[in-house]
C-alpha cells in the first residue's frame, strides 16, 4: 500500500463521501473546531443542510489508536460519533479479520445509549492511479443529547467545506 500524502488528510474526502451517501443533504466541515476553538475533530458533518444531527469523526492510524480515542469521543457533543482508519486491502484474509476486530471492540457507551461507528478506508489502485474508498464497518448508533443549538451557532460562524445548495 502506498500513500502519496498524509493518510489522515487524504482519508477525509473518502469518509465524507460515505457520510454524504448515508445522510440527507449534509454539510461537511474538515478539521472543525468542535465543540469549541480549543479542540478539533477531523470531520464535523451536520445532517439536513446544517439543521439536523451532528456527526463527529476522528481519523486515526489504526483500530488500537481508535480504542485509545474512545473515551474522548464519548465526551464529544454529537448525536453520532465515528472513528475511521486506513486498512491494507492487499490481503483479503486480513481484510475479513479486520471486520472481526471491529466487532469485538467495545464501541458502546459505558452507560446509556450510543455506539461509536467505524469507517474503514482502503487504498485502491486502478488505471487512473491510486484513490481512496471508504465503507462503514460498524454503524454508529445515536447518543443522547440535543446539539441543534450548538450546531446552529457553529454554522453561523463557520463556512462548510462541502455544502449542497
Amino acid at each position: 500500500m502506498k500513500i502519496s500524502q498524509t493518510p489522515r488528510l487524504r482519508a477525509r474526502d473518502a469518509v465524507a463521501t460515505v457520510l454524504i451517501d448515508l445522510l440527507h443533504v449534509p454539510t461537511v466541515y474538515f478539521d472543525a473546531p468542535w465543540p469549541n476553538s480549543r479542540s478539533r475533530v477531523d470531520l464535523l458533518v451536520i445532517d439536513r443542510a446544517g439543521a439536523g444531527d451532528v456527526h463527529a469523526v476522528e481519523i486515526v492510524k489504526d483500530l488500537e489508536e481508535g480504542r485509545r480515542h474512545l473515551a474522548t469521543l464519548m465526551k464529544l457533543p454529537a448525536q453520532f460519533r465515528w472513528i475511521s482508519y486506513i486498512v491494507d486491502p492487499s490481503d483479503l484474509n486480513q481484510d475479513l479479520a479486520e471486520y472481526g476486530r471491529v466487532h469485538r471492540t467495545p464501541l458502546f457507551a459505558p452507560k446509556g445509549m450510543g455506539r461509536v461507528g467505524v469507517i474503514l478506508v482502503r487504498v485502491d489502485e486502478d488505471r487512473h492511479g491510486e484513490h481512496l474508498s471508504a465503507e462503514i464497518a460498524a454503524r454508529a448508533e445515536r447518543f443522547p443529547g440535543s446539539y441543534y443549538e450548538d450546531a446552529d451557532r457553529f454554522a453561523k460562524t463557520h463556512k462548510p467545506d462541502i455544502l449542497f445548495r
